[in-house]
């Protein structure tokens, strides 16, 4: 059966990000697991060297500066080919934030992103970075088993929660500004006149929760007027 193209193109967006995803982890798992044994191989060779070899031990220093420089290299490419999902919108974004996470952690996540109309880019990009940091503060920090991640648009008004059921944080750790990471969050989220708060989950565990204030949407007379 012929697929609308709308829908086929969504599809083939869909595979080349799998594939893409598929490349990042073969870079990261893979190729970065090698560098970093031949990093570790080359320091026990470098331990048993002769004290009197200087010269070798100049030339396992600049092997190991150059596995080093590779290792970052890999990370940085890794992460570039993992930053595309936004080019799938906000509420593809998210999911595969969360397939990615339980993948990685074990730790479950339920997902509530009603499809609603695609926020400008700029509200996209912080909200998928406050999620990303938010998850990986979970799994740090909060002993979680469930993580429950909403988007959700009434009216004017963005939000976004993230929810666990893990350990919670300690009360005096939410007026740190340093503390997990919430001093880039709340910078995120004000730059874009939004509020982030943090709160005690119903049953244990953390709630982050922001809420963005949208553009109202220019009426169709004002676009015709600034369009004369």
């Amino acid at each position: 059966m012929h697929q609308p193209a709308p829908f086929q193109h969504a599809l083939d967006d869909a595979a080349r990000q799998d594939e893409r995803t598929r490349i990042a982890r073969e870079l990261h798992d893979d190729l970065g697991g090698n560098l970093i044994a031949i990093k570790m191989a080359l320091a026990r060779l470098s331990a048993r060297l002769p004290a009197d070899q200087s010269g070798l031990a100049g030339q396992a220093q600049y092997i190991d500066d150059l596995v080093e420089r590779t290792i970052e290299s890999v990370e940085r490419i890794s992460l570039g080919l993992r930053a595309a999902p936004l080019d799938l919108g906000l509420v593809a974004a998210l999911a595969w934030l969360a397939r990615e996470f339980t993948r990685q952690t074990g730790v479950a996540v339920t997902t509530h992103c009603p499809d609603t109309p695609a926020p400008a880019p700029a509200h996209a990009d912080a909200l998928f970075h406050i999620a990303q940091e938010a998850l990986t503060n979970v799994a740090k920090h909060a002993r979680a088993t469930q993580v429950t991640l909403t988007l959700e648009r009434e009216g004017g008004e963005l939000t976004l929660s993230i929810c666990d059921n893990g350990c919670g944080i300690d009360p005096a750790a939410r007026t740190r500004p340093h503390a997990f990471g919430l001093r880039g969050m709340h910078e995120r989220a004000s730059a874009l006149g939004g509020v982030l708060s943090l709160s005690a989950a119903p049953g244990g565990g953390t709630m982050l929760t922001v809420k963005i204030r949208l553009a109202p949407p220019v009426a169709p007379a004002q676009n015709k007027k600034q369009n004369e």
